[in-house]
C-alpha cells in the first residue's frame, strides 16, 4: 500500500512538472488549438463589447511576433508597456513572449522622473504606449507628441540610447501628417509588417525555454524604493496553473480584468490564468466605467484590492442610507440574520431552519438587487494585494458573493496562499497553493519555497541575498502563523510593527481597517514607533460629513477633532489597551498616488507620510 502510495505521488509530480514546462506563448497555443472558437478576449470598442475567439486572438499574437522579429528583436530584449489596460496590450504581451523578450511593465500612475529611471534602468528596447495616464505622466514624450514629432527620432535617441521603437496602441494624429516616423510604429502597422513577413513563410526561432527570464517587475516599493523582480516562464506559468486550481476556476468562467495588466495580480491570476484554462478575459475600461462594465460583460468573477471593495461596500451603504431610516434598518437587520444562517449552517445547526426564510425574502428583497448590479453573475471576487478587512468579506458573503482573499508577492509572480472557494475562512488569506512550501521562520516571519519564487531582483545582488537564503526560501518580511487546518493569516510587515516607548508590539493595519468602517473617515494611519501611546492620522470623509450636516471647518483640534476620536474609539472597542489610539491628526488631502503617499497598488508609504506629518505627529506627544 505504501509503496502505491509513493508511486502514485511520483506520477503525480512527473504530472505537475510536465504542466509548467514550456513557455508562456506555447501554453496559450495549447488552449486555442483545443478551444479554437471559444471567446477569448472581450473589449469595448465604441461603447460596445467585442470578442476575439481563441483562433482570433492567437493569429492577431503570431502577426505582432512577426512585427516585432522584422524590426530586430531578439531574445533577452527588454520590452517595456507603459499603457492603460487594451486587447492591443495582451496581444503584444504575448507577442513578446513568443520571442522570449523580457518584458517590463510600467505602472502608468508612476512620475515622470520614475519613469525615465525604469527605462533607463531596464534598458528597454521597446516601449509601448497607450492614451490615459500613461501619455500624461510621461512628461518627455508629451512634449514630443505635442509639437516635436518630426525631431522625434533623435530626441528619443539622445534621451534613451537603448530605446529603438515605441509601438503606440492608437492612432494619434499628431503622428499622422506625413511626419518621418523611423522609430515609432502605431499597433495596426506591427500586424501589416507581420502579414508581409508571414508571406514569404519565415520561420521564427523556438520559443523561450522555461528557465529563462520571461518579465522584470518593479515592487510597488512602500519605502520609496523600487526593485526589478526577474520572473521567468516557469515562475508564470507555475503560479497561474496552481492559481487555478486553487481558486476553482474553470473554462465557463468570464473575468471582468478591472486591475492594470502592469500589476502582477491580474497579469498572472487574470489574463494567464484565464486563458491556460480557456475561459473568457474581458478587458475593463477602468475604474469610472466599472459598474456600466460590470452589466456589458456580466462576469463570474473578477480580482481587486481591498480598497476597491471598501468603496464599494461605502457606495452601497450611502445609497441605502438615501433611502431612509425603515430601509436602512430593515436591511442591516436582513444581515444580521443572514449572518446567523450562515454560521448555524455551518455548524450544522438544526435551528438554521428558523431563519431560513428570512433569508431567502432578504434575498429576494435586497440582495438579489445587489448583485444584478454588478451583472447578476458575479460568483467570487478575489481579493489581495493588501490585508482585507473581514467585515468587507463577511458583507459580500451574506449578499451571496465570495471574496477569496489570497495573499502573495511580486516575488513570487505573486500568489502564495487563497482561500479555497468552498471552505472560506475569514480573516485568514486561505491555504498555500499546490507545490508551495510555507513555513514560519524567526520572528514568525513567513517563508516561501517552491517554482514560483523568483530568479533575484535584477542588478541588485546584496537585496537578493537578503531575501534569498542559501536554501531558497523566500523570505517575505510578513509576519504571520499557519492554524491547526494549514489556514495561513499574515498579521503585518516587520518593518511596519509598531514597538511603543512601554515595549509593547502593535500591528497597525488591523486597528486601520476598523477605524476605516466609521463612515466619518475615509483613510487612516497609525503612528507610535517608540511613543507613549498611539496616535492616528485621519482623512475624513468630507462628503459625509457634508450629508450629515457635520462641520468640517478647521484642520487640528476642535468639533471635527473630537468626533473622530469619538468614532475610532467607538470601533476599536474589541482591541487591547495598548492598541487603542489616544489622539487624532486630522489629514486635509487624502493619500493618493499622485501626491505619491500611495504606492500604485494603492498601500501606505508610511515613511513618507510620517515625514510629511512629522510636525503634526510630534505635537499629539507634547504635554
Amino acid at each position: 500500500m505504501v509503496s502505491l502510495l509513493h508511486r502514485m505521488k511520483r506520477i503525480q509530480g512527473s504530472i505537475e512538472a510536465s504542466m509548467t514546462e514550456g513557455d508562456i506563448f506555447s501554453r496559450l497555443s495549447k488552449t486555442a488549438r483545443r478551444f479554437p472558437h471559444r471567446q477569448a478576449i472581450g473589449f469595448f470598442r465604441g461603447g460596445h463589447l467585442q470578442y476575439w475567439t481563441y483562433r482570433e486572438f492567437l493569429e492577431e499574437v503570431k502577426l505582432a511576433a512577426l512585427g516585432l522579429w522584422s524590426l530586430g528583436f531578439r531574445r533577452g530584449d527588454r520590452f517595456a508597456f507603459l499603457a492603460p489596460n487594451s486587447a492591443e496590450w495582451a496581444v503584444l504581451d504575448f507577442a513578446a513572449f513568443r520571442l522570449g523578450l523580457v518584458t517590463v511593465p510600467i505602472h502608468t500612475t508612476l512620475s515622470a522622473g520614475q519613469i525615465r529611471h525604469l527605462l533607463l534602468f531596464s534598458g528597454a528596447k521597446g516601449l509601448v504606449l497607450g492614451r490615459g495616464g500613461a501619455l500624461e505622466g510621461f512628461q518627455v514624450l508629451c512634449s514630443l507628441l505635442a509639437g516635436l514629432a518630426p525631431r522625434l527620432p533623435g530626441l528619443i535617441r539622445s534621451e534613451f540610447p537603448r530605446l529603438k521603437h515605441i509601438f503606440f496602441l492608437e492612432d494619434l494624429p499628431v503622428l499622422m501628417e506625413g511626419q518621418k516616423r523611423a522609430i515609432s510604429f502605431f499597433f495596426g502597422e506591427i500586424l501589416d509588417r507581420g502579414r508581409k513577413l508571414r508571406d514569404r513563410n519565415p520561420s521564427l526561432p523556438e520559443g523561450p525555454r522555461p528557465e529563462d527570464l520571461a518579465s522584470i517587475c518593479y515592487t510597488s516599493g512602500t519605502t520609496g524604493e523600487m526593485k526589478g523582480v526577474m520572473l521567468t516562464h516557469r515562475n508564470l506559468l507555475s503560479n497561474a496553473l496552481a492559481c487555478t486550481e486553487a481558486t476553482g476556476g474553470n473554462r465557463d468562467d468570464v473575468h471582468l480584468a478591472t486591475l492594470p495588466l502592469s500589476h502582477a495580480f491580474e497579469h498572472t491570476c487574470g489574463l494567464l490564468m484565464h486563458l491556460f484554462m480557456g475561459a473568457t478575459v474581458v478587458i475593463g475600461r477602468g475604474p469610472a466605467y466599472l459598474m456600466e462594465d460590470l452589466q456589458a460583460a456580466r462576469p463570474t468573477l473578477t480580482a481587486a484590492v481591498p480598497r476597491m471593495l471598501e468603496k464599494i461596500c461605502l457606495a452601497l451603504k450611502e445609497k441605502l442610507s438615501r433611502k431612509g431610516r425603515l430601509a436602512a434598518g430593515l436591511f442591516h437587520f436582513s444581515l444580521k440574520r443572514t449572518r446567523l444562517y450562515r454560521e448555524w449552517s455551518e455548524a450544522k445547526n438544526p435551528l438554521r431552519a428558523i431563519v431560513f426564510l428570512e433569508n431567502h425574502l432578504a434575498d429576494r428583497i435586497f440582495y438579489q438587487k445587489i448583485r444584478d448590479a454588478f451583472g447578476g453573475r458575479l460568483k467570487k471576487i478575489v481579493c489581495g494585494g493588501a490585508p482585507l478587512d473581514p467585515h468587507i468579506a463577511g458583507f459580500f458573503l451574506d449578499v451571496g458573493i465570495k471574496v477569496q482573499e489570497g495573499y502573495g508577492l511580486t516575488e513570487h509572480a505573486p500568489t502564495i496562499a487563497v482561500n479555497p472557494f468552498h471552505r472560506l475562512k475569514l480573516g485568514s488569506v486561505g491555504k498555500p497553493l499546490p507545490q508551495v512550501d510555507v513555513r514560519i521562520g524567526e520572528e514568525n516571519e513567513i517563508l516561501v519555497r517552491g517554482p514560483c519564487v523568483m530568479k533575484g531582483y535584477e542588478k541588485n545582488p546584496k537585496e537578493t541575498s537578503r531575501v534569498l537564503d542559501g536554501d531558497g526560501w523566500l523570505h517575505t518580511g510578513d509576519q504571520g502563523f499557519l492554524d491547526e487546518e494549514g489556514y495561513l493569516f499574515v498579521r503585518g510587515r516587520l518593518k511596519e510593527m509598531i514597538v511603543t516607548g512601554y515595549g509593547k508590539n502593535v500591528y497597525p493595519a488591523p486597528i486601520e481597517q476598523a477605524i476605516q468602517r466609521s463612515p466619518y473617515v475615509k483613510q487612516a494611519m497609525v503612528v507610535g514607533e517608540g511613543r507613549p501611546y498611539l496616535v492616528a492620522l485621519v482623512v475624513p470623509d468630507r462628503e459625509h460629513l457634508k450629508a450629515s450636516g457635520i462641520e468640517g471647518n478647521g484642520h487640528s483640534g476642535g468639533h471635527l477633532q473630537r468626533l473622530l476620536l469619538e468614532q475610532i474609539t467607538r470601533f476599536t472597542s474589541d482591541f487591547a489597551e495598548h492598541e487603542r489610539v489616544k489622539k487624532v491628526l486630522v489629514i486635509p488631502e487624502a493619500f493618493s498616488e499622485t501626491n505619491d503617499l500611495l504606492t500604485p497598488t494603492l498601500k501606505l508609504r508610511r515613511p513618507k507620510i510620517e515625514d510629511v506629518y512629522r510636525a503634526g505627529i510630534d505635537s499629539l506627544y507634547r504635554v
